[in-house]
């Protein structure tokens, strides 16, 4: 999620905005770093087509045989402020081309009925729909009469020697324990240093957002090849975040997963149910130890799940 460089609101006071630009203005530096990292990193690692619509009306496009829609939280309407009617196929394109969700991902399932029949309309767009989470294949099923297949986040598809090939190795000289938290930072910061002292590591946190405290050992401007590295390198991970969770289980890394509680814990649950470690998946309140994990099992499990993900794509993008 890309970070406001100035996160400043109508519905908040005068004194909070003034507070957040001053705030704002001492960590640009840091910011304009971060962003630049993922911009770089568009331009010289993604193979990307030379149309760009971003930011301009996506209202048809007769260029396209398939469309994809997904992954992550497309279809939040608490993120989206509302359903982007883009994300669920609502636009025009040639009778012949195909719309596909990947791998779509919900978590705010408690709607309006307004935002129910909004959903029952927009759903039918899809010629084939994926979805990431049990729950959600259950909601479609239950309430849409949609039927939907249950298949890997993208970042899961691609195997560990292919992220390591862009991997940067941190210049960490000791072993350390990797934070990546979204909220519950001092959950996870407590659970990291109880396990970074039971093995004799340092605890190392890969910043979601840039801070204006600057953190001892902290990541703040990482671009998405330093992201890989301290992932692959760490001794353990300690995360909120799916995508913590997935790289964790990518790299085959000794982990603890923290559940927030409620509708954002369904990604998480998803797939480290399915690759039979649920274990790994604690309360905040937890005080957890240091414990290996053998994944002979879990990366057969995920292989079968790549191979499921990989022909639903298959099946799909056949004319």
């Amino acid at each position: 999620m890309k970070q406001k460089l100035f996160p400043i609101s109508s519905k908040q006071s005068f004194i909070i905005n003034a507070k957040l630009v001053f705030e704002g203005i001492i960590t640009l530096p840091w910011k304009i770093k971060r962003r630049q990292n993922f911009i770089d990193f568009n331009a010289n690692k993604l193979n990307l087509s030379k149309k760009n619509y971003q930011n301009i009306p996506f209202v048809e496009n007769m260029d396209y045989d398939f469309f994809i829609m997904g992954s992550d939280q497309v279809w939040n309407c608490k993120l989206t402020k509302g359903f982007d009617s883009v994300y669920l196929g609502n636009f025009k394109t040639k009778p012949t081309a195909k719309k596909i969700s990947y791998a779509a991902s919900m978590s705010h399932y408690a709607l309006t009925n307004e935002q129910k029949q909004e959903f029952s309309k927009l759903i039918t767009n899809f010629n084939a729909i994926s979805v990431r989470e049990e729950e959600l294949h259950n909601y479609l099923a239950n309430n849409y009469n949609q039927e939907s297949t249950v298949v890997l986040d993208p970042t899961l598809i691609l195997e560990a020697e292919k992220w390591s090939s862009m991997a940067v190795k941190p210049k960490i000289a000791k072993k350390y324990v990797l934070v990546y938290s979204i909220d519950l930072r001092n959950e996870a910061m407590r659970m990291a240093n109880a396990i970074a002292k039971e093995i004799g590591a340092e605890v190392i946190e890969l910043s979601m957002n840039v801070d204006k405290n600057v953190l001892k050992n902290g990541f703040q401007t990482a671009s998405p090849e330093e992201y890989v590295g301290l992932f692959q390198h760490a001794e353990f991970v300690i995360t909120s975040s799916f995508h913590g969770t997935a790289f964790s289980v990518i790299f085959n890394k000794p982990f603890f997963s923290i559940a927030h509680g409620g509708d954002k814990d369904s990604r998480q649950k998803t797939i480290l149910n399915n690759l039979g470690v649920i274990d790994r998946f604690v309360s905040k309140d937890a005080t957890p130890s240091f414990k290996t994990l053998d994944y002979t099992i879990p990366n057969k499990k995920l292989k079968v799940m790549r191979e499921t993900s990989m022909q639903f794509l298959k099946d799909n993008l056949s004319k």
